[in-house]
């Protein structure tokens, strides 16, 4: 059987392909996830981010108080740097890099989750103090889950906030746009994405911090002209006009006749309204740029004429004459029957850029009157009454956070013009917001009232600080704080001092603090950020984390997740890619395989344990493929770019992701160990599995006793040191600690120095059960098993490696016997030519051969005198040096030949043998009785006789080559110094052998 052959029938073997299939596949899961795992800059990241974010030992916290100090210290600093070691300030880039190269990416969030109070389950007489019963915490979970404001409303606290409510209000996971399959950890409970929240302003610019608050200002006037109908205040009064000098005293009253008459007719184009004492007129604004012309006549239709005025008085019913009224002529006169021709103009005012997209608005300062009366007849008067909408078109939906961030120049969403900044200075038309319009929508009536003023709803969805109050927003709109700051550069000291987030996020906390934020009530207060390292494309989620359980502890954590969730980003992502597709092919391919062996053997397929094991891959490689895109679907509910003035909810994609890992990590040890199931056909390979299984009974009920003895231990270690020491607090922690034990790693001073009677006596109880019984008995259990197992091999089988290794040698030691004897035909051939006459006769050349019988056979001749006449090609009966020189050739053509013969059978026969005995059933096992092995040991006894060395190499075999071709070069160069005759070289001889052996 040829190599040829011998491939396609291991090819054709159902059990070789399979294992060669599964190699491939193991391969390709093993380079998906090692790609799915940051490098080792991970462990850097955390460590850095996480001596960055802990507090130092000395200075953990013990008390809220603490806490909220490393808020507003540490945290501070860290969150919101803004000067660099030189003492100058960054500009917006530098100052969201908070953590080495980590760039925050969304606004912070500080949650805290509460549970409800109780009845003290302790007796009654313990439950009064002085007839109020004192209520007990209870620890938290979806039963005891508070709800309700941290203040009830309309108590003299819930005041006290304010408009800064909405942290004291729980709001669910849909109000913080969270997800539901994701909670945090910690030592003492699991708690959920809702809860009481308060999202942070990232570390913006000054400049920056303004245009966020001016998206804001259309809402916070709503919200102060809503306060002002709330509390009924009035406008505040105009000065009075100074007043000329009273009039002289009227003359004495006249009749109809002899007085004026004032009207006013609309006129339109060329056509005159009716004559009428008063018109009533409203006019709608559409574009900033809209301006209506009213145009009408007042007509005088008395007996005298009229000297008419605009009183004053009407225009002053706000406090000033609208800036969106233009009124042309406010004097003049009119003769009786006459009329004047009169224009006043209608604009669009300061209030159109707060007015609401898609709706109409009206003009917080319409209707208004204009009164035209006679100076010397108060009752001669005609009005007109102008009221103003606004009706700025419906804007497009809003944009997400990326699409306005990219745009961050653009038209502001209908508010203002957003400035141009380039390099940190101002560019040219660059104009300061009008906050000046926000200060004037407080009347003096207000100001007592402000403290109780609510932010309406913001239908508009532009403003995008909810956690602002709007106390906070009149405050830092003020002309002294943020209102100077829009076209000054990024760097600049006075805005930077007085405009910053820095300051709004510690007024923030300190109102938390002073408002009693955390109380008896709450048991988790837990601040979330997220951070890009860009020279890794790894993300990083921060989370410090205060737990306060229902009996009174503070305990403080920091954790850090750092993971890869932008991984097909360029070329390299690309690859990653193509090779997740092609592994979950591979999954699916497999699933489809073990189904239609279902289908094709029934019940018998439940028999078998390796399919249980194939059935347990899959389901972890599913859930992989799961967490996967679970990871991706959250991903996509979020529209992000670079910096994110509201909070994005990275940690569940960054707890998918590690759990990614985590499942792919138990699937390791499940996929190699699978690769028994091939490697048990292999001799001596499959005595380990064959003990295992031989003992797998026994090592079952042995583990049941190892059980019940190990758990009796773990709760007597558990009752008596768990209350002192932290190994043993609970029965979990007992029995690891006791699995820790076996492995040398205890503590005995420890538990000697808390209970001194029971530590002697159960330590050394649990060393002489567990370590002189339990494990003696194990390792017995595993060797009784394995001598069985070795008693049932062959001779064949316990021998086979070692036959092995003395086929080697002895091919080796055959090697270089025969490396002897080529060089022993060398020396016989240089020295055949006995009479010195460079010719060989037939009585030198049987001389020569007499030894070497078989090299007539490869040279394909029966004797002495054949060879001579086919080689004799003068026919002179002797060989001379070009017939020898033939010879040469012939001889190093089929050594050639034979080298390639014996290289392609021996490649041949050991692969082939190797693989039949792979393939062969171990001794004892199902189908060993009925194998007839005669044909295989023929088979190899064949390739003894044939193959006579195992090792080769081309420098041994261009060995004899070389020593041949150096003994025709030594005749050639012997003939031309004597110049004779040229004679034939020595008679070649060769070594013994059959035909086909190596020379």
């Amino acid at each position: 059987m040829g190599m040829e052959d011998n491939m396609k029938a291991a090819f054709g073997n159902r059990e070789f392909r399979a294992f060669l299939t599964y190699v491939v596949f193991v391969v390709l899961f093993s380079v998906v996830t090692f790609i799915s795992k940051p490098s080792s800059v991970q462990y850097e990241i955390n460590t850095m981010h996480k001596d960055n974010f802990s507090p130092d030992e000395d200075s953990a916290s013990s008390s809220m108080e603490d806490v909220y100090s490393l808020l507003l210290g540490d945290y501070a600093d860290n969150l919101f740097p803004s000067q660099n070691a030189d003492g100058n300030y960054m500009s917006q880039i530098d100052r969201l890099f908070i953590s080495g190269r980590g760039r925050i990416l969304s606004a912070p969030r500080l949650r805290q989750v509460r549970s409800k109070l109780t009845s003290c389950d302790v007796p009654t007489y313990l439950k009064e103090v002085y007839n109020q019963e004192v209520f007990c915490a209870q620890d938290y979970s979806s039963g005891t889950k508070e709800t309700i404001p941290v203040h009830i409303p309309g108590s003299n606290a819930y005041k006290a906030l304010e408009n800064f409510t909405l942290p004291f209000e729980y709001q669910t996971i849909d109000d913080l746009n969270t997800t539901k399959l994701y909670k945090v950890a910690g030592i003492y409970g699991r708690y959920p994405q809702d809860g009481y929240a308060l999202d942070i302003l990232p570390n913006l610019a000054p400049n920056y911090f303004v245009q966020e608050l001016e998206r804001c200002s259309s809402v916070v006037i709503q919200s102060l002209r809503q306060c002002v109908k709330d509390f009924n205040v009035p406008a505040d009064a105009v000065p009075a006009p100074v007043m000329n000098p009273p009039p002289p005293p009227p003359p004495p009253p006249m009749t109809s006749v002899d007085s004026p008459v004032l009207l006013v007719a609309e006129v339109d184009g060329t056509t005159v309204g009716d004559n009428t004492f008063s018109i009533s007129k409203t006019f709608e604004i559409t574009d900033s740029t809209d301006t209506h012309a009213f145009n009408f006549r007042l007509i005088n239709n008395g007996a005298v004429s009229s000297n008419w005025e605009i009183d004053q008085a009407s225009l002053a019913k706000f406090g000033t004459v609208p800036d969106w009224l233009q009124i042309g002529t406010s004097s003049g006169t009119i003769t009786p029957n006459d009329f004047g021709q009169q224009q006043i103009n209608i604009v669009s005012g300061q209030f159109f850029s707060s007015a609401a997209d898609g709706q109409a608005t009206e003009d917080p300062r319409s209707p208004i009157e204009v009164i035209f009366r006679d100076k010397s007849f108060p009752n001669a008067k005609a009005t007109l009454t102008f009221s103003l909408i606004y009706n700025k078109p419906a804007a497009t939906p809003a944009p997400s956070s990326r699409r306005l961030l990219s745009n961050k120049f653009g038209d502001g969403h209908g508010t203002y013009i957003l400035r141009r900044l380039q390099n940190a200075e101002v560019s040219e038309g660059c104009v300061d917001i009008p906050f000046a319009d926000v200060e004037a929508e407080i009347p003096s009536g207000l100001q007592p009232h402000l403290p109780q003023c609510k932010m309406v709803a913001d239908t508009t969805n532009q403003c995008r600080l909810p956690y602002v109050s709007l106390q906070m927003m009149l405050k830092y709109m003020a002309n002294d704080r943020c209102g100077q700051c829009a076209c000054k550069s990024q760097i600049d000291s006075s805005c930077n001092q007085k405009c910053s987030p820095k300051e709004l996020y510690s007024e923030q906390v300190s109102e938390l603090q002073k408002h009693d934020w955390i109380d008896d009530k709450s048991r988790a207060m837990i601040m979330d950020f997220s951070m890009l390292n860009s020279e890794s494309n790894l993300v990083s989620n921060v989370r410090y984390m205060v737990e306060l359980p229902s009996f009174g502890l503070l305990h403080e954590t920091v954790q850090i997740d750092t993971y890869k969730i932008f991984m097909y980003h360029g070329t390299f992502g690309m690859i990653i890619l193509v090779l997740q597709m092609a592994f979950v092919a591979f999954i699916v391919w497999y699933t489809l395989i073990e189904i239609l062996e279902i289908k094709a053997e029934g019940w018998a397929y439940f028999k078998e344990p390796w399919n249980y094991l194939d059935w347990l891959n899959l389901i972890i490689l599913y859930c992989v493929i799961g967490l996967k895109l679970s990871t991706y679907l959250i991903l996509s509910r979020f529209d992000f770019e670079a910096l994110n003035i509201n909070y994005i909810d990275f940690p569940p994609i960054g707890w998918f992701a590690v759990s990614e890992l985590n499942v792919s990590a138990i699937n390791f040890f499940l996929l190699y160990f699978k690769i028994f199931k091939f490697l048990g056909e292999v001799p001596r390979m499959n005595s380990i599995i064959h003990t295992v299984t031989r003992c797998v009974t026994d090592i079952f009920f042995f583990m049941v006793m190892a059980c019940i003895v190990i758990f009796g231990f773990t709760a007597a270690f558990y009752v008596c040191f768990g209350m002192q020491l932290p190994e043993f607090k609970t029965l979990g922690d007992s029995f690891g600690a006791l699995m820790r034990l076996l492995l040398g790693d205890f503590d005995y001073q420890a538990m000697a120095d808390t209970n001194s009677i029971m530590a002697p006596l159960l330590f050394y109880l649990f060393v002489t059960f567990v370590f002189m019984i339990l494990l003696n008995m194990f390792l017995a259990i595993i060797t009784d098993a394995y001598a069985e197992v070795k008693e049932e091999e062959s001779e064949e089988d316990i021998n086979f490696y070692s036959n092995l290794a003395k086929q080697a040698t002895s091919q080796i030691s055959k090697l270089f016997g025969q490396k002897n004897k080529v060089s022993q035909l060398v020396s016989e051939l240089k020295t055949s030519d006995k009479n010195q006459d460079d010719l060989v006769d037939i009585d030198e050349l049987k001389e020569a051969l007499k030894d070497y019988p078989k090299a007539l056979l490869l040279l394909e001749t029966e004797g002495p005198m054949e060879l001579l006449a086919k080689y004799d090609i003068n026919s002179d009966g002797v060989l001379d040096k070009q017939e020898m020189t033939t010879i040469l050739k012939q001889l190093a053509k089929k050594e050639a030949e034979i080298n390639a013969e014996i290289e392609k059978k021996e490649e041949e026969e050991l692969g082939w043998s190797a693989r039949a005995k792979a393939m062969t059933p171990p001794p004892g096992s199902v189908g060993a009785v009925n194998v007839d092995l005669t044909k295989v040991e023929k088979r190899i006894d064949l390739v003894d006789q044939q193959v006579k060395e195992l090792s080769r190499s081309m420098t041994k075999k261009l060995s004899l080559m070389v020593d041949l071709l150096m003994s025709l070069s030594d005749q050639v160069s012997t003939t031309q110094q004597q110049g004779g005759t040229p004679q034939p070289p020595p008679p070649f001889q060769l070594t013994q052998g059959g035909p086909g052996r190596r020379l």
